[in-house]
């Protein structure tokens, strides 16, 4: 994170650029903070349906039994919305890890990050969390890791767009019938 600097022979000291480092994340967070629901959904969708292509590609037995127990637990928790939001997160998250890709997996958990901001709207207005969307949810979920586990990377990425666009599909209603 350029915080630390390693001095071969002396030891580990702060970075004088840990400042700098720190304003540039802050300068980041600051700009998610003010993005739509839509716009981060459309930057989830470019990042995470590639995370789960990757996945299929890089993802070991360990990455498929986690994603099971989690798409287990998610259709476990439809009564509960908290637990289903929290579940459908750590789902992308583990995703992203199955990917093998740090970088990566510091973006999606970003961005996840911000999306739990909107937790409130996706829930109040959206109805995420009803049982047909946690359905549809817990399938596509569920359709994601058997592309993984099998290897089938161009699945796994359609899967996961279809996941996420179940609250991109959501969105375009409530636009649409504010317009009516």
């Amino acid at each position: 994170m350029g915080h630390l600097e390693v001095i071969r022979g002396k030891g580990t000291f702060i970075s004088g650029k840990a400042h700098q480092a720190q304003k540039q994340h802050s300068r980041l967070d600051k700009a998610l903070e003010a993005v739509s629901l839509a716009d981060l959904m459309k930057a989830r969708e470019l990042v995470e349906c590639e995370a789960a292509f990757l996945a299929a590609k890089d993802a070991d037995a360990e990455n498929v039994q986690r994603l099971k127990r989690i798409t287990d637990a998610m259709e476990a928790s439809f009564k509960d919305s908290q637990a289903f939001y929290d579940l459908d997160f750590d789902f992308h998250l583990a995703v992203a890890e199955a990917a093998n890709n740090k970088a990566l997996l510091e973006i999606v958990k970003l961005l996840v990050d911000r999306a739990h901001n909107h937790i409130g709207f996706m829930h109040d207005s959206l109805s995420i969390s009803m049982p047909f969307n946690v359905e549809k949810a817990v399938s596509t979920a569920r359709k994601v890791v058997r592309h993984i586990e099998s290897g089938d990377a161009e699945g796994a990425r359609e899967e996961m767009c279809c996941h996420l666009g179940i609250v991109n599909s959501e969105l375009r209603k409530e636009f649409l019938s504010d317009t009516d």
